[in-house]
């Protein structure tokens, strides 16, 4: 993946063997860690960043054996299938953590404290309380929390990508699900071969038509006050959950509402190009497609690339109907070297690493930002380099000056404006 020289907006959240290299300490010389991962989803080296496998070898006198997946459901598939003891660690999103956690597969996290001291220090508290709230009630019938089991890793937001020169109207359009339906678009979409992501287009596209979420959503954008803001969020939320507690009503319900997704997805096949997983990304720089549902570090690769390459203008939007927030975590599979496990997630939680992870995928961080930027000395040549010449602080939000332009600050309290580190080729 390229490197990203672009300032991002922050939201509050094949396989190969990599060989050993010499051992500083070979603290752990001839043991093996194996990682299982999503594509492109950890810096490997390119573009000056750090080789965080690599490193971690040279580290700690391990091999580590790193095998990548497209989709969290090909994740699951073939982790089910494995004995007990082959993966050390599995890097998944929240709702297949959730199906691991219930179904017994993952162990619990030892004390952060002890295990995992850098994460402990460094992590958001708002989104290790996002992970806290989300619950799960496993086999046993008890009920825990993400946060027991999952190190938290990326998060971001599911949006829309989308070439504005394709329609005067674009603009506006992409403020709605409504428009991978928009005739006018007809073949130049396309949809994520996602289970989770592609449900949450279908179910805003049904819900949002009703005359209570049009009533709400109004008031919302033309006052957005508390007291509109969680009455919308509230309904949004209502939409998105489903009804867990066993009664035959509630059943009919969550069936009716999968019932009707199904219906609004079928009748989005006839409107789009085709179904993708990574490869829209790059059709949308190629102009193969002029839209694509993105998740929000696939797009800014995009924005920077289409630029770079051939000075073409690409954007990305979050629909203003409302939208999924993904994060991302690691757990501990049973019969892991737990041990081993933990160094590794204390050593990609240093501010050094996270920032040239986040360098390297585009998207966020668990960690929280201000603790990432004084965590990492920014020397005068690298800022000299970068154009990041001066920094101020206000209240929750962070800015950032990029050769003295102010970043867009976002309203709400969850969003931090954060610069990577920037480094601009010199000619």
């Amino acid at each position: 993946m390229k490197k990203l020289n672009l300032i991002l907006p922050i939201l509050l959240i094949s396989s190969c063997l990599t060989g050993c290299s010499s051992s500083n300490n070979g603290e752990y010389e001839g043991k093996t860690l194996t990682i299982y991962n999503c594509e492109d989803y950890i810096a490997q080296g390119d573009d000056a960043l750090i080789d965080i496998i690599g490193e971690f070898e040279k580290k700690y006198g391990c091999k580590v054996n790193y095998y990548t997946y497209d989709t969290n459901e090909t994740m699951y598939n073939q982790f089910s299938l494995q004995k007990e003891g082959t993966y050390d660690l599995i890097c998944a999103s929240e709702y297949m953590v959730q199906k691991m956690v219930k179904e017994g597969l993952v162990q619990k996290m030892n004390d952060y404290n002890v295990s995992i001291p850098n994460y402990e220090k460094y992590a958001s508290k708002e989104l290790r309380n996002k992970l806290k709230n989300m619950k799960v009630v496993t086999d046993s019938d008890i009920e825990v929390n993400l946060d027991e089991y999952a190190v938290g890793y990326m998060w971001g937001t599911l949006g829309i990508i989308y070439d504005p020169s394709c329609s005067d109207t674009i603009k506006e359009d992409v403020k709605s699900w409504d428009i991978f339906w928009n005739d006018n678009y007809k073949d130049l979409i396309s949809i994520k071969n996602s289970m989770r992501d592609t449900y949450v287009v279908g179910l805003m596209h049904a819900y949002s038509q009703s005359e209570e979420f049009k009533t709400l959503k109004e008031a919302y954008l033309n006052d957005p006050n508390d007291v509109n803001c969680n009455a919308y969020n509230q309904l949004v939320q209502n939409i998105f959950d489903f009804k867990l507690d066993g009664s035959k009503e509630s059943e009919e319900e969550n069936y009716q509402k999968i019932a009707t997704v199904k219906d609004e997805l079928i009748s989005l096949k006839d409107n789009i190009f085709g179904f993708e997983v990574d490869s829209g990304k790059t059709d949308i720089i190629t102009g193969k497609i002029k839209m694509n549902l993105a998740w929000s570090g696939d797009a800014v690769y995009s924005i920077d690339t289409a630029m770079e390459e051939s000075g073409k203008t690409l954007e990305y939007s979050v629909p203003e109907d409302g939208g999924n927030i993904w994060y991302d975590g690691w757990t501990i599979p049973y019969g892991a070297d737990k041990e081993l496990a933990y160094k590794f997630l204390d050593f990609i939680s240093t501010p050094e690493n996270a920032a040239s992870n986040m360098d390297y995928i585009g998207t966020e961080f668990v960690l929280d930002q201000h603790q990432l930027l004084t965590g990492i000395a920014f020397s005068n040549e690298l800022l000299d380099q970068s154009g990041l010449t001066c920094a101020q602080k206000t209240g929750k939000n962070i800015y950032f000056c990029h050769n003295n332009t102010f970043c867009k600050n976002d309203s709400t309290d969850y969003y931090t404006i954060f610069c990577h580190r920037l480094q601009e080729e010199k000619k």
